[in-house]
């Protein structure tokens, strides 16, 4: 992937929103000539990004030898017709995303107390509404699923960026764009205008 400096994303409140949203990353670790991806979802925390994988992962053995792996967050927008800029030319035909890349060490967490926390904060994300048992330290109600499961903390070293959200094209162009969304109005178009306005502020 080319990283064109107009597509750079620099803002932190653009890069914690597009984590925020997001609940599945793609992890790759590698290891001399040995590589290895997974799909997750992950939970992001006070800076950090948790995730839990099983004990038996292929993942855990290049992790305990290198503490370091790549997680790649993909959010899909929309797709652009070529016609919607040009009645000839197919190579204005595109496709609007976000999307980062992240180099991180690795730490596998131990401490009971805090797999605890860590599993009480991400539920409240993903299940607000609660109807689960708790996850109290004194209790050994997830003990048998604890065992099964190793839970990593990513500390992020580097980071990639592309919002690509036509800033390639004139304020003529994106406008036109912009109507044809909001004619068309599917999948995340609505999601997509929000971000292409934000652009041309």
């Amino acid at each position: 992937m080319k990283f064109q400096e107009i597509y750079q994303q620099s803002s932190d409140e653009e890069i914690q929103g597009l984590l925020r949203d997001q609940k599945m990353t793609t992890l790759i670790c590698v290891h001399q000539e040995e590589m290895h991806i997974g799909v997750f979802p992950f939970f992001y925390y006070q800076g950090k990004i948790y995730l839990h994988l099983s004990v038996e992962d292929e993942q855990i053995a290049i992790i305990n030898k290198t503490k370091k792996g790549k997680l790649l967050f993909f959010d899909f927008l929309c797709h652009i017709p070529s016609h919607w800029i040009s009645d000839r030319d197919a190579g204005f035909a595109t496709s609007y995303y976000r999307y980062l890349e992240c180099d991180c060490t690795i730490s596998v967490i131990e401490d009971h107390n805090e797999i605890c926390s860590i599993f009480s904060q991400m539920m409240k994300a993903f299940q607000p509404e609660g109807r689960y048992e708790s996850f109290l330290s004194h209790s050994h109600f997830y003990d048998s699923s604890f065992k099964e499961l190793v839970v990593l903390e990513f500390e992020i070293l580097k980071m990639k960026t592309k919002w690509k959200l036509g800033q390639n094209r004139s304020k003529e162009q994106r406008e036109k764009i912009l109507d044809h969304l909001r004619e068309r109005l599917s999948g995340n178009d609505e999601k997509a205008i929000f971000e292409i306005e934000k652009t041309m502020k």
